[in-house]
């Protein structure tokens, strides 16, 4: 991808490295910070691709070489046992209050664990997946334009329409019209693309 050749290229070029940030497409927050707007399941993929280590009793991931006591995230993929274990680790999901932690601990403590995932190098898939999600998970009126959260299928109605067609078919126009949030993915999906097409 084009936009993925142009951002290595300014990486370490921090006034050109600022204008594509700022020309970026953003989500629906007013403020992220990426450790509260990427799902867990991204955070898992991430700390896979990235080569870390999750500690198996406290689940902190951390850099390898993973050592007595830890595993490597990518056993994520092919350990469902272990992969659920950090998603409840990570994430408040499954989370039971009355076992030793309550609510407001458990979910403070998550971002101590994936910590070390939040502090590598992003690349534009990323961000991209990011304000999605960001926009996905706003407080808006409405469907998602989404099929199911974080998978970036359009919804029925939408799904034999180009995504972020300037005129999209009528059963996708009523969808679109009928939800404010989906509207809003609509457009940003447009964003991206004239933004993609900028850095080609």
């Amino acid at each position: 991808m084009g936009v993925e050749r142009y951002l290595e290229t300014v990486r370490h070029d921090p006034v050109r490295l600022r204008a594509f940030m700022l020309d970026l497409p953003k989500g629906g927050d007013l403020h992220s910070h990426l450790s509260g707007a990427a799902s867990t399941e991204l955070l898992i993929s991430l700390a896979a691709q990235d080569g870390l280590c999750i500690h198996t009793t406290t689940f902190v991931a951390a850099a390898g070489p993973c050592g007595a006591g830890q595993r490597p995230a990518a056993d994520t993929s092919s350990d469902p046992a272990f992969r659920r274990a950090v998603l409840m680790a990570w994430s408040m999901e499954g989370f039971q209050a009355g076992q030793g932690e309550s609510g407001h601990d458990h979910f403070f403590a998550t971002f101590g664990k994936f910590g070390a995932v939040t502090d590598y190098r992003l690349r534009y898939r990323d961000l991209k997946t990011l304000a999605r999600t960001g926009l996905d998970h706003a407080f808006l009126d409405g469907a998602s334009l989404w099929r199911s959260p974080d998978t970036f299928v359009p919804a029925t109605p939408c799904a034999r329409d180009r995504l972020a067609a300037p005129h999209p078919g009528p059963g996708c126009r009523t969808f679109l019209a009928g939800s404010p949030k989906a509207s809003l993915q609509w457009q940003q999906e447009a964003r991206f693309a004239a933004f993609e097409h900028r850095y080609r």
